[in-house]
């Protein structure tokens, strides 16, 4: 949607597992659709650089998840640190900060509709199924057997393999 203007802006994700699971899901399980519905409805989602992931949440007992706060506060909307807490440093939440919001979401399913839409407005989220994921390595991955939907991407364009005719859909993922 931004035209080529710029570079592409990482939205903190981690902002909604703090403050969105009411919708959007937690670590635990989620959805896309609920995810774009916090974000409308809250009117905003930070950039990346005021709230880094943790792949925590306050329902998260994994690894270092435990050990800290992961609920909905400013701190834990966007903050920013002055130092090195043994140097005498300190964070603080921010009252303003950089943003995207979304004026409109939904659902599209079919190529062409996918098609239509990663033109007019850029990617689309779009749920697979991850295991074949876990040992990619490059070209077109091709699993039709796998079709539980455990995880969701970003679906950035697509094309035609000039050598076998094989359509497919150029996905991007987020770990």
């Amino acid at each position: 949607a931004r035209k080529g203007m710029g570079v592409d802006i990482n939205l903190a994700i981690q902002y909604i597992l703090n403050c969105g699971t009411e919708v959007a899901g937690s670590c635990h399980g989620g959805s896309a659709t609920g995810a774009y519905q916090f974000v409308h409805d809250s009117g905003y989602v930070p950039y990346d650089t005021c709230l880094q992931y943790a792949a925590c949440s306050a329902a998260s007992q994994e690894g270092d998840c435990a050990s800290a706060d992961y609920t909905c506060k400013p701190m834990n909307v966007c903050r920013t640190c002055s130092t090195f807490s043994d140097m005498g440093g300190f964070c603080s939440p921010l009252d303003t900060f950089p943003n995207a919001t979304i004026a409109e979401y939904g659902e599209v399913s079919g190529e062409r509709h996918m098609m239509a839409e990663i033109f007019t407005r850029g990617p689309i989220a779009c749920g697979v199924d991850a295991g074949p994921l876990d040992k990619y390595q490059n070209g077109i991955l091709d699993a039709p057997n796998h079709m539980d939907i455990d995880h969701i991407i970003s679906v950035v364009g697509w094309g035609t393999d000039p050598q076998t005719g094989t359509k497919y859909w150029i996905g991007r993922n987020s770990w």
